[in-house]
């Protein structure tokens, strides 16, 4: 479901940012990492950013990850980031930092993402 837009002549589609975490490990983290990514989405929409936030588990990264733009792990995950890098190189991959978790902090997580994602592409 990716949405495109006209800027200036210039077509920009969406950036698909999918947020894997070990929902199916605890009822409590995937109500936490939900409320998370529906802060997340309401920021974007809010600041007119072209962005959509999915959450999925761990254990279908294969089903979802080839539909990222960006792959989003959440702390816990972060042992496994060298292996999805891997995977997965030439997609923008990085760990939701603890306290950016712990926090909620929406901002913070998606301004890291957009940025590291435009550096990378560089």
């Amino acid at each position: 479901m990716k949405k495109e837009t006209e800027c200036l002549g210039e077509q920009k589609k969406e950036k698909q940012i999918i947020l894997f975490g070990l929902t199916s490990m605890s009822a409590d983290s995937t109500f936490y990492t939900n409320l998370l990514v529906t802060k997340m989405n309401n920021l974007a929409k809010k600041q007119q950013l072209l962005v959509q936030v999915e959450m999925h588990s761990i254990s279908k990264l294969d089903e979802f990850a080839k539909a990222a733009d960006i792959i989003l792990l959440s702390p816990e995950l972060s042992s496994m980031k060298e292996k999805i890098m891997e995977e997965y190189p030439a997609k923008v991959i990085q760990v939701i930092d603890k306290q950016e978790y712990g926090l909620f902090n929406a901002e913070k997580i998606l301004k890291k993402l957009l940025i590291l994602e435009d550096d990378q592409r560089i």
